[in-house]
């Protein structure tokens, strides 16, 4: 049956109401974004109104709850709810300003150096020596901004994993104590990323709102 197709009896049975109740309560049941409960069950009321054919809604209910799970793990990702007790979120805020600020300074030099490096700079995947050292100021100047103010900190951190992970694994074969520095960098950055920004930072302002905004409309319902 093409999409919307109704069926030719005029109304509902028990027996597939019952099918539409467990239908909600296998798929948002596990889920809590917001009021999503009220939204499933409105898209259930609207959809038997309508007289949908019991697979269709079963597809739709299954693939608009996936995307609202996946919209819901990437926000817990973005703005995670760990770690945001003020001792730890002090210590996290040290370590991203400390770090921020070393990795940052990195970056500057090979900025104010740039017509020098970028003759002998090390070629990386064959990029070449232009193209590297363009992602690797990305990495230490622009993405160190990032994270001293604690802004999208899980997303700007990955290249700075990504750049001392090649810097360490592939520029200096994992020699010590070549790589030493790049070896702790990399670890800083993983912990980092784990833990999130904490509570000093511009995530969790953002998270913070956007949670606040979220009771506001559902109260409102």
């Amino acid at each position: 049956q093409p999409l919307g197709a109704s069926r030719p009896c005029p109304g509902r049975s028990l027996r597939d109401l019952l099918l539409y109740t467990n239908i909600i309560s296998q798929l948002s049941g596990p889920f809590s974004l917001g009021n999503i409960d009220h939204s499933v069950c409105s898209c259930v009321l609207l959809m038997m109104c309508y007289e949908w054919d019991v697979g269709v809604l079963a597809e739709i209910l299954f693939w608009g709850t996936a995307v609202l799970k996946g919209f819901s793990m990437f926000y817990d990702f973005l703005f995670p709810r760990v770690f945001r007790d003020n001792g730890a979120s002090v210590v996290i805020l040290l370590f991203r300003v400390a770090f921020g600020i070393l990795f940052l300074l990195h970056g500057v030099d090979k900025m104010s150096n740039f017509q020098l490096l970028v003759q002998g700079y090390p070629s990386v995947f064959g990029l070449g020596s232009y193209m590297t050292l363009l992602i690797t100021i990305f990495c230490e100047f622009c993405c160190s901004l990032f994270l001293i103010v604690g802004l999208l900190v899980r997303i700007m951190v990955l290249p700075m994993i990504l750049a001392m992970g090649v810097a360490f694994f592939d520029v200096h074969d994992a020699m010590m104590p070549e790589g030493e520095l790049s070896l702790i960098y990399l670890i800083v950055f993983i912990i980092l990323y784990l833990v999130g920004p904490g509570r000093f930072s511009v995530d969790y302002l953002i998270g913070k709102r956007v949670r606040k905004d979220r009771d506001e409309k559902i109260l409102a319902k």
